[in-house]
């Protein structure tokens, strides 16, 4: 029994194993038709779609209405397959536009959807179409849909007549065609609108950029300059400076591949193109032989490409060069910030020997003639008083003179009845005759017949109302000039004013040195500059070593910071105790307009009062203090405005009241270690002063003309001060020639003292 079960069970794994591989072929038998029937179906399908394009249209909408003819019954089943698909898919006015498109335009394409009114299914994004554009298109298509039979029936005539009809457009051909012109007509006016308006635009933007160019930038420029002729005139120039260049990098090339012919050959024209060049920096100053040069140096450039190029070389080289040359730049901006700050910090030789020829003749003087007149004045409170603190003698002449010429002239007016009545009564007395029988013509003539010729002429001029007798008296006496110095151009300043006074006014020049009261005990500055720390600030700590080195620190290091004339502003009423007000003047300011005006401003109870400086965002209390500081922040506001030394009109009665020195003092004693602000006298003033200033108008003091070479022009000769701070003083050589002549014509360069120093314009 078990054999036969074993044998019973071998017998079944044989028929199921053989019973597998039947099936499996049965199921590849019918699964391979039907893959290639599916596959050439699709296959058909596809080829039928992409040669829509090449079915004839016509043909296309004939079947969909149902005719027939002999030519469509060798059709290939594909194109018939692929036509029940298109009249699936599209609607009858689709295939119907699209076979217009194609008798009009050629072969289908995107544009022709794009220009039509299809369905919402067929809109382009983007496309922006206006009521007009879609009210001609929906006339289009109706044009389209009624004249289909017409067309249909045109073909139909055009193949069995087999003549030129062809070229014959039917009335839709040409409704259609005729909307399509009047679509591009609007179209094109359209654009042409929009052109003209942006370009009107575009000019009326030209125009106001050109109102708000400053004409003083421009300089004196002209179009029709030389140099303006042609906009390459540097052309050659640049040539060969790229020339030059390449010469360089194919050099060291050389030198690194050993090809020393070719390095000695590259030299020699290096050295050529660089002595022919030169500093020039138009075509027109180059040297004749320069076009021979440029020629021999491409011809060897041309040499050295063939054998030495090699772009990563050449890559390297020119970035190793690009390098070196901003470094450069770098270090030149560094050396042009230091220059220009030592450049302001020195005084032109010329005013250093005009200062020492001044100091030798001054204590070569006898004792009684080194006094000015007018001494009673100085304390006289009814006048008006200046404080001028400079070591400038040349500067200091400045500011007198212009202050005291344009003082306010005030004018006499006397009517010529008064002058009728005088002259009158003159010639009544016995010596009227002699004087008048002197009068030339009027020799021969009787005395009264001489009389009456003159009253008849005074009162035709009675009548015409013409006033004479005007009599100037501007009064100069009133004016008083407090002129402090350092001791050693004590005697300069005061020999100039001895030989140049200026006119009547009243000066006086003293000795900051003799204050004995200004000592380092009493005053925080002097006692901070007799420190250890500030002496290892200015004269070892970080000490250049070259010109780019320290370019940032030197403005502080300018010894106006160090001298006591700079800070001697906030002493006002202990040098000057006796005086109620003082006009406070810098020496590099010029005066163009009467200044005893300032004297009446009612100051509202304020201590000083100066033109702001602030813009919208320039200027302001953050620019001069250290705000991350707690002793700043918490008393002062960062967008409060400041406001210019220069021309300040201080009053001192109320400086005394409030004690204005001691809150200096307090303020100066807390900076010690210049975490505060830096150095200067900005700062601690606008600290000082903090709501206590009282804003004057603009138009008295206009400052930036030592930095600034866009101010206005109108500005400038309307300012009653103008204010050359910064670094181009109008006595230096940096100073802008645009606004030099505002300063020297208050300068007599004939004088003797000038002219031996070689002092000019």
């Amino acid at each position: 029994m078990a054999t036969k079960r074993g044998l019973g069970i071998q017998r079944n794994r044989g028929i199921t194993g053989s019973r597998s591989p039947i099936l499996i072929l049965l199921f590849i038998c019918l699964l391979v038709p039907l893959v290639f029937f599916v596959a050439h179906t699709a296959t058909s399908i596809v080829e039928s779609l992409l040669s829509l394009t090449l079915v004839p249209v016509c043909w296309l909408i004939d079947q969909s209405d149902g005719s027939s003819n002999p030519s469509e019954q060798n059709v290939d089943w594909r194109e018939r397959l692929a036509l029940q698909h298109v009249r699936s898919l599209f609607t009858k006015e689709v295939i119907d536009i699209v076979a217009a498109s194609t008798e009009d335009l050629g072969p289908l394409s995107l544009d022709s959807f794009r220009k039509h009114n299809f369905s919402a299914s067929w809109k382009v994004v983007g496309l922006e179409n206006s009521d007009e554009n879609n009210a001609d298109n929906e006339k289009e298509n109706h044009a389209i849909a009624g004249g289909r039979g017409e067309t249909t029936k045109w073909r139909q005539d055009k193949s069995e007549d087999g003549d030129h009809s062809e070229f014959i457009d039917n009335p839709a051909k040409q409704a259609r065609r005729q909307l399509r012109g009047k679509r591009r007509e609007k179209r094109a006016a359209e654009l042409v609108r929009k052109d003209d308006e942006a370009i009107v635009k575009l000019e009326n933007a030209a125009i106001e950029r050109s109102k708000s160019v400053d004409s003083a930038v421009l300089g004196k420029y002209s179009i029709w300059r030389k140099e303006n002729d042609n906009e390459n005139t540097d052309s050659t120039v640049r040539l060969m400076r790229d020339q030059i260049i390449m010469a360089r990098v194919y050099l060291s090339i050389a030198k690194m591949k050993n090809k020393l012919d070719l390095h000695q050959e590259l030299q020699i024209r290096l050295k050529e193109s660089q002595r022919a060049l030169g500093e020039t920096t138009s075509d027109a100053d180059l040297s004749r032989s320069a076009h021979e040069k440029i020629k021999a140096m491409g011809q060897i450039l041309s040499k050295a490409k063939e054998e030495l190029y090699d772009c990563k070389l050449v890559t390297g080289k020119l970035r190793a060069m690009l390098q070196s040359a901003d470094e450069q730049v770098r270090s030149l901006k560094k050396q042009s910030t230091f220059l220009s700050q030592l450049a302001a910090k020195t005084i032109p030789s010329g005013i250093h020997c005009l200062s020492m020829r001044l100091t030798i003749d001054y204590y070569l003087l006898p004792l009684h003639k080194r006094n000015f007149p007018g001494s009673e004045n100085l304390e006289d409170p009814n006048r008006y008083h200046y404080a001028l603190f400079s070591d400038n003698v040349l500067a200091a002449s400045v500011v007198v003179n212009s202050t005291v010429m344009n003082a306010k002239v005030k004018y006499t007016i006397v009517s010529h009845s008064i002058l009728l009545f005088q002259l009158c009564f003159s010639l009544s007395s016995p010596s009227a005759g002699a004087v008048t029988k002197k009068t030339k013509g009027l020799k021969d003539a009787p005395v009264h017949l001489v009389h009456l010729v003159i009253i008849a002429n005074l009162f035709m001029l009675e009548n015409s109302r013409i006033l004479m007798g005007i009599y100037d008296s501007n009064e100069p006496e009133k004016h008083v000039f407090h002129l402090v110095t350092d001791k050693l151009n004590f005697g300069a300043m005061n020999m100039w004013f001895l030989l140049n006074p200026p006119g009547k006014a009243t000066i006086h020049v003293e000795n900051v040195d003799e204050f004995k009261w200004l000592n380092s005990s009493y005053c925080p500055v002097l006692r901070q500059l007799e420190s250890a720390a500030m002496k290892e600030f200015y004269f070892k700590a970080d000490h250049p070593t070259t010109l780019s080195a320290g370019a940032s620190n030197l403005k502080y290091r300018n010894p106006k910071y160090l001298s006591m004339l700079n800070h001697l502003r906030f002493y006002l009423p202990e040098v000057y105790p006796k005086l109620d007000k003082i006009l406070f003047l810098d020496d590099d300011i010029v005066v163009q307009k009467d200044l005893t005006g300032l004297w009446s401003v009612n100051l509202n109870n304020k201590v000083n009062g100066a033109v702001e400086t602030c813009g919208e965002s320039f200027h302001r209390f953050d620019k001069y203090l250290n705000f991350s500081n707690p002793n700043i922040s918490r008393h002062f506001n960062p967008n409060a405005c400041g406001w210019a030394y220069g021309m300040n009109i201080f009053d001192l009665k109320e400086w005394k009241k409030r004690d204005i020195t001691g809150i200096y003092h307090y303020w100066q004693n807390m900076n010690e270690d210049r975490v505060l602000w830096k150095l200067g006298t900005l700062p601690p003033g606008l600290i000082t002063f903090y709501g206590l200033t009282h804003p004057l108008e603009k138009s008295w003091h206009v400052l930036g003309l030592g930095y600034n070479p866009s101010i206005d022009r109108s500005e400038i000769e309307n300012a009653a001060v103008i204010h050359y701070n910064g670094n181009m003083k109008p006595w230096l050589e940096i100073a802008m020639t645009k606004y030099r002549p505002y300063w020297t014509k208050y300068i007599k360069y004939d004088h003797p003292y000038l002219h031996r120093c070689n002092l000019s314009e």
